[in-house]
């Protein structure tokens, strides 16, 4: 899949983003809090973005830490820029959803990486589906379009990885109309960012289909192996914005089997239906599994 890209004197020298999607792309921009705001990107400067040390410290070149947290010891043989999508079966989602009490890994070693995220929402609702502290941090990061949220999620962290130079964790959301095709997808954020959640519903005005499907896509990323973990929920855009817990657009997605948005919904009833768990889920499942 295409993307755009800004003129040569916009791109940076870094790996090429190839080694995880040779369908795209980077678009060699850098997004900061003020751009994002007004729905523009700028080109990257040179500075390095500044940062708190990264946790738990940094990679090891004969040990890599994403391989310790999911297999407890170094595979035989790890090709850098491999890409390792994680397949859980049903029963294996199930039995870690069903009795957290029995998870035979050490939760230390979920705390081994940094979640990077500028939104401390997000960093406290993963912090309450995986029952730990998370550390989490928030980088500027040059970012892709593409219309697959594994390839987002997969640059992300390469990127939050060549900043933080230690283990990471990150998170691309997707939200995805039926009756407008692909979109908006993974741009929700950037449809977000200029409509808002009242112009979101209002992109439905004239379509009798207004289900949707939420998606989100984690990536745990060593500096050698990515591993990406899924979880989607089908539901219904509102025919208007309502309620105001959770963030983003939480207020215009109703899941199926309920008459309510996210928006409406309390912290545990949003838990129960909550896209995050069901790949958190699956990231929990093969901990258990290692």
């Amino acid at each position: 899949m295409s993307s755009v890209m800004l003129p040569p004197t916009c791109q940076r020298s870094r790996r090429s983003p190839a080694t995880v999607g040779g369908d795209r792309q980077a678009t060699g921009r850098r997004l900061s809090s003020a751009t994002r705001r007004a729905g523009r990107g700028t080109c990257p400067d040179s500075a390095t973005p500044q940062r708190d040390p990264p946790v738990d410290g940094a990679r090891s070149p004969t040990r890599s830490a994403a391989s310790t947290l999911l297999h407890g010891q170094s595979p035989a043989s790890v090709q850098s820029g491999d890409i390792d999508r994680i397949h859980v079966s049903d029963s294996a989602l199930a039995n870690t959803v069903s009795d957290r009490s029995s998870r035979t890994y050490d939760d230390r070693m979920l705390t081994s990486f940094t979640f990077v995220t500028g939104n401390p929402g997000k960093a406290e609702q993963l912090g309450y589906h995986l029952s730990i502290p998370v550390a989490h941090q928030d980088v500027d990061l040059l970012e892709i379009q593409s219309l697959d949220p594994h390839d987002v999620a997969e640059h992300k962290a390469r990127e939050a990885y060549r900043v933080l130079g230690s283990p990471v964790l990150v998170e691309d959301t997707s939200l995805t109309f039926h009756a407008l095709g692909r979109l908006p997808g993974p741009l929700i954020k950037w449809f977000l960012t200029e409509l808002e959640n009242s112009g979101l519903t209002r992109l439905l005005d004239g379509h009798e289909d207004r289900s949707a499907t939420a998606e989100v896509v984690f990536c745990l990323y060593d500096g050698e192996t990515a591993r990406t973990f899924h979880g989607e929920v089908r539901g219904r855009i509102a025919e208007r914005p309502r309620g105001v817990m959770g963030f983003g657009w939480d207020p215009i997605f109703v899941p199926d089997g309920h008459d309510r948005t996210w928006g409406e919904m309390s912290p545990a009833e949003q838990a129960a239906t909550s896209v995050r768990r069901i790949a958190l889920a699956k990231l929990e499942a093969e901990l258990a599994a290692s």
